[in-house]
């Protein structure tokens, strides 16, 4: 094996590997996502609130008592994962 095939070889099992990565931390955030939204609603009907996931989270967070600062951190989380969700298209292999 020549050296450029080898070194394409390994290029192409780092970009694997990274895209894997990426994978498994998108399936983590995902589930992280999806445990907030329950607590969230729990949170919610011990509020005595109609939990509505249709309406905006940090509504809702409000709505709960969250502290202002949290709400804001997460507003601006999810600002972030607005602004770079669709450049994931273009990772070959994400989905």
């Amino acid at each position: 094996m020549s050296k450029k095939q080898s070194r394409e070889s390994l290029e192409a099992e780092l970009n694997t590997s990274e895209i894997e990565r990426v994978r498994a931390r998108l399936r983590e955030t995902l589930h992280d996502i999806e445990e907030f939204e329950t607590r969230l609603q729990d949170e919610e009907r011990k509020c005595g609130i109609t939990p509505a996931p249709s309406k905006p989270v940090v509504e809702r967070m409000a709505a709960v008592g969250m502290p202002r600062e949290v709400i804001d951190q997460l507003a601006d989380m999810l600002d972030t994962l607005t602004q770079i969700a669709p450049r994931i298209e273009i990772i070959p292999g994400l989905n």
